[in-house]
Formats: C-alpha cells, structure tokens, sequence
C-alpha cells in the first residue's frame, strides 16, 4: 500500500512539473518570436540590428524559452511512456534542440561582443555566417530536430495518449518553426500552430496531476 501511494504521489508531482513546464514553453516560444519582429525590425545591416539595445534581452528569451521546451520534452516523453520508440524520437529532438540552442547563445552572448572589435564578422553576408561549420550546424541541427518532432508526433498517434489534433501540430508546427532556411512569415505560423498544442498537451498533464 506504501508503496503504491509512493508511486502515485511521484506522478502527481511529475505531472504538475511537466504541465507546467510545458505551459511555460508554449508562452515563451511565440512571445520570443513576436519580439523579435516589432523589438528587433530588421535594418539594411544585421550588424545593426546585434547592435541594439533590444539584442540580447530579446535573444535571451529565446534562448531560455528553448531550454525550458527541451525539459518540457522530457516530461512529455514520461507521460507518454518509456519505450524504445519514443526514446528514440527523443533522443532526435533533444540532439536537434541542444545544437539550435547553441547558436541562439551564440547568437545572444557573442555576437554582441564581436559588433565594436570586428563588425565585419557579424555581418551575416560575410565572414562567420558563411563558414562552412555554421552553415553546416544550422542545416544538421535543423534537420534533426524537425525529423525528430515528426516521427515523435507520429508515435503521439499510436500511443493514443494524446488527442490527434495535438499529434498533428506537432507534425506541422515543430518541423514549419525549426527549418531555419523558410520565411520568417510561415516559421511564425508553426509556432503558433506548436505553442497549441503544447497548451492542449500541459492542460492534460495537469488534469491528471
């Protein structure tokens, strides 16, 4: 019987948790990118644009919004439940999720740093943002992470844990978001259509907590 309540309290606890951490991701994600448009318009020169006040407190929040949505991955993972599927899909996400947030704390913390020394290194037509590895990190870990929400969204559908709508977001949403190379217009769309269904997911986990 001890034992039992033991275990029920630590879903109680988990569920909460990951409900509430996946509310707190799908506040931030379209916050962030809302910000970044009306806070950071777009100037002639990118270098202009690292250069404004509004750079790094705007990319912070981008920055640790992702963070939060990669441990919201996990709780999400642990409600849905253990098994080498699931696992495997998550092991995707999380390897995308870790190289995308390396560039937005390069993004957020370095570039500023490199505006007065070296202006021509943060100029996205030059230099850094033309060297092979860049290039090379933006496209793998973009990839990764929409190969990893797809297949993760579809396994959402088997486990029958989640409505379908929610599966389905996560198929469209996460993979419209992550493709750095599509317009900024239709990347904000799949936030939107992400930030949904993580509110839908977290509400679930909460009724159940």
């Amino acid at each position: 019987m001890g034992n039992a309540l033991t275990e029920l309290e630590v879903i109680f606890i988990m569920s909460n948790i990951g409900g509430y951490l996946t509310l707190l991701a799908a506040v931030i994600m379209p916050v962030y990118w809302m910000a970044f448009a009306f806070a950071l318009p777009m100037k002639k020169k990118y270098v202009d644009s690292v250069s404004s006040k509004n750079w790094v407190w705007v990319n912070s929040v981008g920055f640790f919004g992702a963070i939060i949505s990669m441990f919201a991955v996990l709780f999400i993972a642990r409600y849905l439940g253990v098994d080498w599927l699931n696992c495997s899909a998550v092991a995707i996400v999380i390897t995308g999720s870790v190289m995308m947030i390396s560039l937005l704390y390069f993004e957020a913390y370095v570039l500023p740093g490199l505006v007065a020394p070296a202006p021509s290194l943060v100029d996205q037509t030059s230099s850094l943002h033309t060297f092979r590895s860049f290039r090379l990190i933006r496209l793998v870990g973009s990839l990764t992470l929409s190969l990893g929400y797809t297949a993760w969204g579809i396994i959402w559908i088997k486990s029958g844990r989640l409505p379908v709508w929610s599966s389905v977001c996560v198929i469209i949403g996460a993979p419209l978001f992550s493709s750095v190379f599509l317009a900024g217009n239709l990347r904000l769309v799949g936030v939107f259509i992400y930030s949904a269904e993580l509110i839908g997911v977290a509400l679930r986990m909460l009724r159940i907590g």
